[in-house]
């Protein structure tokens, strides 16, 4: 099942879906559940957005997205090593929300 956002974009859920009395819901997702990278990838519920603020916390980047349609999406990444790609402000990057991260509530 799917559901299609105030922005336009349309997204994927699990099974479970969108309760079946809901002409309105709520999303939720957890800021480290969201897969952020400087190249597409292969996923559903894929979105390119820019990296609008940028917050090193020591193990951790704090990370405001601007999608397109005025999404706006937070992400935590881990600083893992040097080996990984940097992400900072001003990057234009890709963002990917697994169907199964999503938290769908009936809103009111």
């Amino acid at each position: 099942s799917g559901v299609r956002l105030s922005e336009g974009a349309e997204l994927r859920l699990s099974a479970a879906g969108v309760p079946a009395t809901a002409s309105r819901v709520l999303l939720s997702i957890r800021p480290e559940k969201v897969l952020v990278s400087k190249t597409k990838p292969d996923a559903a519920n894929v979105f390119a957005a820019v990296v609008e603020e940028e917050v090193f916390q020591g193990a951790t980047d704090y990370l405001v997205l601007a999608g397109e349609g005025g999404m706006r999406i937070n992400a935590l990444l881990a600083n893992e090593s040097a080996i990984n790609e940097s992400i900072v402000r001003g990057d234009k990057v890709w963002f990917a929300l697994h169907a199964d991260d999503l938290v769908v509530v009936e809103a009111g």
